[in-house]
């Protein structure tokens, strides 16, 4: 029901436009709906740009996953293995589920 959970989506990123959450999952819809990656890109790296702290750290390496899963789907391999290095050294702050995406991802960008 990707319409349904894209329009919750949208919603959430109006109502609470600061919350990163709202708008990796607003990214994730759209491009798992394969509707607009492009449109996809920029709402994840919003959600990036929103999880880093004061020094510029991002706070919730999965937003980084999310943005390389999104790259490689443009096919920008280059950028998504750039983006997948920096994750790299905070796998321990993954899940299993996501070390495995992760490294499913990693296969993808070769």
């Amino acid at each position: 029901k990707y319409a349904e959970a894209e329009r919750f989506a949208r919603l959430a990123t109006q109502t609470a436009p600061g919350f990163y959450v709202a708008w990796d999952t607003l990214g994730t819809i759209l491009m798992d709906a394969g509707k607009d990656f492009d449109e996809a890109e920029v709402c994840i790296q919003k959600a990036c740009d929103l999880s880093k702290d004061a020094s510029g750290r991002q706070i919730d390496v999965r937003m980084l996953v999310s943005l390389a899963c999104v790259q490689i789907r443009r096919g920008e391999t280059y950028r998504a293995k750039a983006t997948l290095r920096s994750v790299a050294g905070r796998m321990q702050e993954l899940s299993e589920y996501e070390k495995q995406e992760l490294e499913g991802l990693k296969k993808s960008a070769r």
